[in-house]
């Protein structure tokens, strides 16, 4: 968000799961929040500002927050694959990747999520937003996934790698 503001999230603070963590001094300390959904892990956290943000995780859930993480409200999603990571490239559009080649985007701020084709199996882990409407994603068996429509469509880019690729960077479309 800035340099002191910061959040995360997962399920190893230790061996527990739905875990939130903010920071407002650049990291020096950070601060374990309660998520009031219980026996659901979070993976994916993503922030638009100091308000408003969203998490992702297991057994497809995806929640909102409004007001930097005090509250947060389960949203409505068309599936129940674990869910790794989640962006938006503005207010309104973004992508989540999950399992089982799963991505969802959305067009209205998270209200309503779509099934996007990946055309793979391979469960997905990384996500990177490199322009207004370029994202990358990556997962198992070395894939890495390419879009150019905020992913409508998704394009086959071969890393030359078999393995997992957990996360995925790009700074525009040509430096990753």
């Amino acid at each position: 968000i800035n340099s002191y503001t910061g959040f995360g999230g997962g399920n190893s603070f230790p061996n527990e799961s739905n875990k939130f963590i903010t920071t407002t001094n650049g990291g020096l300390n950070w601060i374990r929040r309660p998520m009031n959904f219980p026996g659901v892990s979070r993976i994916g956290v993503f922030f638009l500002n100091s308000y408003t943000g969203f998490a992702a995780g297991s057994g497809g859930t995806i929640i909102r927050t409004y007001d930097g993480g005090n509250n947060w409200t389960q949203l409505i999603v068309p599936v129940n694959n674990y869910l790794n990571a989640i962006k938006f490239f503005d207010e309104n559009r973004g992508i989540v990747a999950g399992y089982d080649g799963l991505i969802l985007i959305t067009s209205n701020g998270g209200n309503s999520w779509q099934v996007s084709t990946s055309n793979t199996a391979n469960s997905l882990f990384g996500l990177s937003i490199s322009g207004q409407n370029e994202a990358f994603v990556s997962g198992d068996a070395g894939t890495v996934l390419y879009t150019n429509d905020r992913g409508i469509i998704w394009v086959h880019r071969d890393a030359g790698l078999p393995y997992t690729l957990k996360s995925i960077f790009f700074a525009d479309i040509n430096t990753g």
